[in-house]
């Protein structure tokens, strides 16, 4: 059981450092029947969960040490680097789908945000080390961002080139 915890942590580590290796097959039940093959990541996603993995350090660090308190000012927008990189390279590399890995990429820009929520869990929270703004602006650019590429994937799918 251990060893087995042990597994899972290393597993979810290189996962959220996008060093991991091929993509798992789903448990869709197709077994190796999948529908849709999963596609590795790209460089730059792997280097993007690889910054949001430090970010999320860093500002699990910033909830005890004031060094890294920049991450977390009012006005700061140092969290949302991620997302907007991510949103950009989406706009601009259309030949990558909006798939689960893309999704999940994009989801993975909010990890800076995670540490504010564990301290919720343990009942103590320092709400004044959560830029608001910045995170608003974030959700609803990630969102914007998803609803646009699926719907452009569909439309590929609905009227194919000739």
């Amino acid at each position: 059981m251990f060893f087995s915890f042990i597994q899972i942590f290393f597993l979810c580590l290189l996962w959220g450092l996008g060093l991991q290796g091929p993509a798992p097959k789903g448990a869709s039940g197709f077994g190796t029947d999948e529908l849709v093959e999963k596609r590795k990541l790209t460089v730059f996603e792997r280097s993007l969960k690889a910054t949001c993995t430090g970010l999320f350090i860093l500002s699990t660090l910033a909830n005890f040490t004031s060094p890294f308190d920049f991450l977390f000012e009012t006005e700061s927008y140092w969290c949302a680097l991620p997302s907007a990189a991510w949103i950009l390279f989406m706009l601009f590399r259309r030949s990558v789908p909006m798939d689960a890995e893309a999704i999940g990429t994009g989801l993975w820009t909010f990890a800076p945000f995670v540490s504010a929520g564990l301290w919720l869990v343990i009942g103590f929270l320092q709400l004044d080390l959560i830029p608001y703004h910045s995170l608003l602006w974030q959700a609803g650019g990630v969102g914007a961002m998803i609803a646009y590429g699926l719907t452009r994937d569909i439309s590929r799918e609905m009227n194919p080139p000739a």
